[in-house]
């Protein structure tokens, strides 16, 4: 039998998934390639072929021994081995169906140069895929990105209510992140999908009959670990999820530490986190034929090859790459360091030197304010349990990524913590507009979204129609040398200073700060006129 929540949320699930699926979608095969996408078309397939033809043990899957696809003077083998099952396999699937080219194994032993684009040398159907084979490899990552959008509003509805849950995948459908991502050819739509169901299922698991449902804690963990599977960095998630597990309470009650400290009530949440931990690893390796030969082994060389993700051991330099980051990639300081540069195009703006977690100015509003309110909940001691979930889902992550990455250049690495950040902002969305009549809350809502939405139109006019541009990062103040499609090598500045820049983007982004202070104001005189009432 369904659910009562499936029966009231379905049919908005279909309708969100649709609208956002039509978007992401729309004149994919013109979508200009990422210089990442090459390597992932080429293993995809290799992992796809491999995987049909029964060879589960071969050194390309297993990541042990020689493998005879690639050329390893020009990259790893763990590259094609700990690439994951779900996105080989749906990249192969994509490609086998939809592309009537030949196959071709791209960056592999036969392709010569190690980074065609990079050095200008790259030719669509020789050494990089056409743009019709990326399209037809692509073809699964818009459903992904759509399905993903569409579980935000289950998860947003759930800890709250359906307000926030609109607002938070209206905000994330037009984030330029999101929609870059959720159009090509990598892991991170994908693994970021099985990251959000493993969400949504262990809140659902947690709130049904108040009390946590072995089933969907099952689940959970089964999708967390293709989380895993399709990339080792959704490892950052785990304790997020294991705190859901220890405190599992209604989400409309204040959040009740105590109660962890029953003997009854511990016993049982460590036999909950025991059990999910287990199913985790028992789905990761059972699901990866790259752990068959070692597991643990080659968990080790998984977490070795990320490269990117190095400790910091000097306590100074990870104070300041906990805070900087924060001020320069979570809020407003972005935008103020984008219109600087604007005016003095020579100064690097600060926020390119500390991260790429791109924000707009009505996102940057109300996730300060969300912070804040909170904050003040915290010391009332009156936080709901929801809440707290909330702020540790944004702050582990935020935590782990700015203790362990060593650059801020790569705006992917920040995509998890998007997702808890457009969700503090849509709860103190709703928070901010639940006392105003709905003739202003709706218009004001619509505003919201459309200065948010705007601010990425540049972007959408280079991902929808222009083929020949090749991508870096979609949101970044660097002045990146990319290459097209042709000979000729060319600067293609993509970039925030570009977007904030437009006549559209300025206008409405001072037209929401005048409307937001002026509802600020009103309320405040409001409240002020109701205490007064009160004490008298």
């Amino acid at each position: 039998m369904i659910s009562q929540f499936y029966k009231n949320s379905l049919v908005m699930f279909a309708l969100i998934s649709i609208v956002s699926y039509g978007i992401l979608a729309f004149n994919i095969e013109n979508q200009g390639i990422n210089i990442d996408e090459v390597p992932h078309h080429g293993y995809g397939m290799k992992y796809f072929d491999l995987m049909t033809e029964g060879k589960i043990l071969d050194p390309c899957i297993t990541g042990l021994g020689d493998c005879n696809l690639i050329d390893l003077d020009c990259d790893k083998i763990h590259w094609i081995s700990s690439g994951g099952v779900v996105k080989g396999v749906l990249v192969g699937i994509g490609d086998y169906f939809f592309s009537d080219s030949e196959r071709i194994y791209y960056w592999s032993s036969d392709t010569g140069q190690c980074r065609p684009i990079h050095f200008n040398v790259a030719i669509p159907g020789e050494n990089i895929p056409t743009q019709s084979e990326l399209a037809a490899g692509r073809f699964f990552s818009p459903i992904f990105g759509a399905l993903t959008i569409g579980i935000s509003f289950f998860i947003g509805k759930l800890l709250f209510n359906r307000f926030v849950g609109i607002s938070f995948v209206t905000v994330l459908l037009f984030h330029g992140l999101w929609i870059h991502h959720s159009r090509i050819l990598t892991s991170e739509v994908y693994m970021n999908f099985f990251i959000i169901l493993s969400v949504f299922l262990l809140l659902y698991s947690n709130n049904k009959n108040k009390k946590t449902t072995i089933k969907f804690l099952i689940f959970s963990a089964v999708t967390f670990a293709l989380a895993v599977n399709t990339k080792i960095s959704s490892i950052e998630l785990l304790p997020f999820l294991i705190i859901v597990i220890l405190l599992q309470q209604p989400f409309s009650e204040n959040v009740n530490f105590r109660k962890l400290w029953q003997k009854r009530f511990f016993l049982k949440s460590i036999a909950l986190v025991a059990i999910f931990i287990g199913i985790f690893f028992g789905a990761l390796f059972s699901t990866f034929p790259f752990y068959y030969p070692d597991p643990i082994g080659q968990l080790m060389i998984q977490f070795d090859v990320a490269q990117e993700y190095k400790a910091i051991n000097d306590p100074w330099q990870y104070t300041k790459k906990i805070f900087l980051p924060f001020v320069a990639s979570a809020t407003i300081a972005p935008i103020i360091d984008g219109y600087y540069h604007i005016f003095s195009p020579d100064d690097i703006p600060n926020s390119t030197k500390w991260g790429h977690t791109f924000s707009t100015i009505p996102l940057a509003i109300f996730f300060v304010v969300g912070i804040i309110y909170l904050i003040f909940k915290i010391k009332r001691k009156n936080l709901l349990y929801s809440e707290f979930l909330m702020l540790f889902w944004y702050a582990s992550i935020y935590v782990i990524l700015t203790g362990s990455i060593e650059s801020y250049n790569t705006s992917r690495h920040f995509i998890p913590l998007i997702f808890p950040m457009i969700l503090i902002m849509s709860y103190a969305l709703w928070r901010f507009l639940s006392p105003l009549q709905n003739k202003i809350k709706i218009p004001f809502f619509i505003v919201t979204c459309f200065s948010h939405a705007v601010t990425f139109l540049i972007f959408w006019k280079k991902i929808y129609f222009e083929p020949s541009i090749v991508w870096n990062l979609p949101a970044s103040f660097e002045f990146n040398q990319v290459c097209s499609l042709s000979d000729e090598c060319i600067r293609q500045a993509v970039n925030l200073k570009e977007a904030l820049a437009n006549p559209i983007v300025l206008f409405s982004g001072i037209a929401f700060i005048i409307l937001f202070l002026i509802l600020y104001i009103n309320k405040n005189k409001i409240n002020y006129k109701e205490t007064k009432k009160d004490v008298k």
